[in-house]
């Protein structure tokens, strides 16, 4: 038995099977290549969403500045205690920011929620 939902499909192969009989014999035409292309999240939302786009300014910033502190604690402060902290965190900064920009680019971030 057909759900209401499929009462669409329903109206158009009627329509179909009344006005364009030609149609009826051709195939349907091909889906999508991949889901990727079917579910591309940057295309259809985050490049054109001044949010979107302002967070991930942020992000590259913020992954900028990182691998700044990260050579200037490795090449000015030689190792010293202060430097293998800063080392550490920043090391741990850049794959936390990149699930971030992963989670805003290929889904998993909404913002109209925040």
């Amino acid at each position: 038995m057909p759900a209401p939902a499929d009462r669409c499909i329903a109206a158009t192969r009627t329509w179909i099977r009344t006005y364009a009989k030609e149609w009826e014999s051709q195939p349907l035409p091909t889906s999508p290549i991949n889901r990727d292309e079917l579910f591309d999240r940057y295309g259809q939302h985050v490049s054109i969403c001044r949010h979107c786009q302002k967070a991930l300014e942020g992000i590259k910033i913020w992954k900028r500045n990182s691998y700044v502190v990260l050579g200037a604690s490795i090449v000015v402060l030689n190792f010293t205690p202060a430097a293998t902290v800063t080392v550490v965190g920043s090391l741990l900064m850049l794959p936390l920011l990149n699930a971030v920009e992963r989670s805003i680019t290929q889904g998993g971030h909404d913002h109209h929620k925040t």
